[in-house]
């Protein structure tokens, strides 16, 4: 690819930039311009038609990186068409390898121009090709293949959702609760108190709020623990480390592409003058079409993505508790079904349960134990089971 850069570049006539092009005043480029363009430039037959092709390209290029850009397709997996359009776009080469036209001695100074032309804006492409179309290929492949769109909304959308049901303080309340029941029934051991019924102990301990009278999760309790379960499955553990990695990887290929879209920026401050003043717009709208959606990959794929991760991770937050059962249950109410789970799925509804059952069935032993002191003798009102 060099050797051809240069057999192509030998073709064309020295300039030598005293500075760089963006460097240069309107009036020094347009002097410039005048000179070396200032005459009719034409191009036909299969050079005209390799021009407009190669115009066609870059274009269309351009055109679908900012259709990414400016439709927030990063931020919304049901316009993932637009991406995968870019990504086809990018699987295909913007100019070929091949050497430039070469002027005949009696070729008019119009296709002269014009061969000088096309073989200036085949370098610049060629130099693009090299760099910034194939990182940016890359990019976008893994950006598509890790379903990176796709896991950021999810995520996103779990995280505001577990956000506002504030399920940590529902956790919290039944947690306090859990434990002065379990306190009351120790009153009624500790006392031989015989006549008080299972469904005032909810009532007294307002453990009744999230239970039945058969003292089951009630459907508000048990439907938010589902929820709540259904949710961090999303982010369990497995999850976690496949997002954490295909993150990093996005951001080192985004920099990556950043590096190469600089290099190529580079190139073409030193080369720019060569280019037909139109030929040369196409270019530049190619390089802000490139820094506006490595821009959005940034913000919206890396750094949000990024922020997400740290969310799971964070013990103080609302998500960060929930995935590790921890901050809310300060009378390990929630550990009767068992210690907290290293994969981040806690199986609330299960521990729901378990502390419920614990509950009944310490009630239940206390009456058991009341009738077989008494011989179910009726003036001592033991209920007979559940109450």
């Amino acid at each position: 690819m060099k050797n051809t850069l240069i057999a192509i570049a030998a073709i064309l006539p020295a300039v030598v930039l005293a500075k760089p092009f963006d460097t240069m005043s309107d009036e020094e480029v347009k002097a410039s311009d005048k000179d070396r363009w200032g005459g009719r430039v034409s191009l036909a037959g299969e050079s005209g038609e390799e021009m407009i092709k190669l115009i066609a390209n870059l274009r269309t290029l351009t055109e679908r990186l900012a259709a990414c850009t400016d439709q927030g397709v990063l931020l919304q997996p049901s316009k993932l068409d637009v991406l995968k359009e870019l990504s086809n776009t990018l699987a295909k080469r913007l100019v070929s390898d091949s050497v430039g036209w070469l002027p005949k001695p009696d070729d008019p100074p119009n296709f002269q121009r014009g061969y000088e032309r096309l073989n200036a804006f085949k370098v610049m492409l060629q130099a693009l090709e090299r760099k910034s179309r194939m990182k940016l290929r890359i990019l976008v492949t893994d950006v598509i293949g890790f379903q990176m769109v796709e896991r950021r909304a999810k995520w996103s959308s779990v995280q505001s959702r577990l956000d506002g049901l504030k399920t940590t303080e529902m956790f919290r309340e039944l947690d306090t609760a859990h434990e002065r029941f379990m306190h009351n029934v120790d009153l009624l051991v500790r006392r031989n108190v015989t006549d008080v019924t299972g469904s005032e102990l909810l009532m007294v301990s307002k453990l009744g709020k999230f239970t039945n009278k058969d003292c089951k999760s009630s459907p508000s309790l048990d439907g938010r623990a589902r929820v709540v379960d259904r949710y961090l499955l999303v982010m369990n553990t497995g999850a976690l480390n496949a997002y954490s990695k295909y993150t990093a990887t996005i951001k080192m290929e985004s920099s990556d592409a950043l590096n190469a879209l600089a290099e190529d920026h580079e190139f073409f401050q030193q080369y720019a003058l060569k280019l037909l003043p139109a030929d040369r717009k196409l270019v530049e709208d190619f390089f802000k079409a490139v820094s506006r959606f490595l821009d959005q990959v940034d913000n919206f794929v890396v750094k949000e993505s990024d922020e997400l991760i740290k969310n799971a991770l964070d013990l103080t937050s609302e998500v960060g508790r929930l995935r590790f059962c921890t901050g809310f249950s300060p009378n390990k109410a929630f550990f009767a079904a068992g210690p907290a789970k290293d994969d981040g799925c806690q199986g609330y509804a299960r521990r729901v349960r378990v502390m419920l059952e614990d509950c009944k069935k310490r009630y239940m032993q206390h009456i058991d134990s009341m009738r077989s002191r008494y011989n179910n003798n009726p003036d001592k009102h033991i209920p007979n089971g559940w109450q």
